[in-house]
């Protein structure tokens, strides 16, 4: 590729060519559509080379065309829908203090709140228990209140 000599277009006249360029660097539409042309297709070769090197089930051959989604039938209404079971609202008192082991549960009181299931202990429970229950309660979703002689356990319904 060669650039534009300005003192070329000086010679010639104004009505074989458009504007001639104002420096080295600038370059006739020709030129541009050319490098354009020359860019696509080095681009071209790359893209073919990639799909080239792509395993055989990554290929599309564009005379195939494309395939129909399966036809589904619709899902037939059951004829007698079994009825569903009337549900069985169990305590949150009971099901909180299932959770706990049999032996920890004797050590606690459990209550209903408002909206969550109240448990204090019934005597002092001692570092040991004290953890066990602490770290079951965090496990079921409850947290510890301390509040003096009615520190207690939360554990929501």
């Amino acid at each position: 590729m060669s650039f534009v000599d300005p003192k070329a277009y000086e010679k010639k006249e104004k009505k074989e060519t458009a504007t001639p360029p104002q420096t080295n660097s600038e370059y006739t539409l020709f030129q541009l559509l050319e490098r354009i042309a020359v860019a696509v297709e080095a681009q071209t070769k790359v893209l073919e080379k990639i799909a080239g090197a792509q395993p055989e089930y990554v290929k599309v051959n564009p005379a195939d065309k494309p395939m129909a989604a399966p036809k589904v039938d619709p899902p037939r209404p059951a004829t007698s829908a079994p009825k569903p079971e009337p549900e069985v609202k169990s305590n949150p008192v009971d099901e909180t203090k299932a959770k706990f082991d049999p032996q920890l549960a004797d050590l606690l009181t459990f209550t209903a709140g408002t909206n969550c299931v109240l448990i204090a202990p019934k005597k002092y429970l001692g570092s040991g228990n004290f953890g066990k229950i602490a770290g079951k309660v965090r496990e079921i979703g409850g947290k510890y209140v301390s509040a003096g002689k009615n520190s207690h356990f939360e554990v929501p319904i």
